[in-house]
């Protein structure tokens, strides 16, 4: 799913957290609990059998303090449009471009932050 955020950039993100990153949650008055990590660079990108997908990125100070970890970010297997998040990451570390990504400000899985858009610079 394609959203233009309040800037007009398109934001590929993972069903309806994508909304909550951008103005959606803002106009009805709500907390988005979303923590961006800005411009950073893709270092790794792990794929389980299972459907899930961690990244490591170039800053991974950020995260909710209810996580265990923040050595790697997630992508669980049951999110939708995990595929599409999938590729502006592939599409970042192959083209050495930044992408910002955004986590959910109090949600972890498996103990990691949970990835909840990426935006590719």
């Amino acid at each position: 799913m394609n959203i233009k955020n309040a800037l007009g950039i398109i934001v590929l993100g993972t069903g309806f957290n994508t909304l909550a990153a951008d103005e959606i949650g803002l106009e009805l008055g709500v907390s988005s609990h979303i923590i961006e990590v800005k411009s950073t660079n893709v270092v790794s990108i792990q794929s389980y059998t299972n459907g899930t997908v961690t990244v490591i990125t170039g800053n991974q100070l950020l995260g909710p303090n209810s996580c265990n970890s923040r050595a790697k970010y997630i992508i669980p297997a049951s999110e939708t449009g995990i595929d599409i998040t999938l590729s502006v990451l592939l599409t970042a570390k192959t083209t050495s471009q930044p992408v910002t990504l955004y986590l959910h400000g109090s949600e972890c899985s498996s103990g990691y932050p949970k990835i909840t858009s990426a935006v590719l610079e």
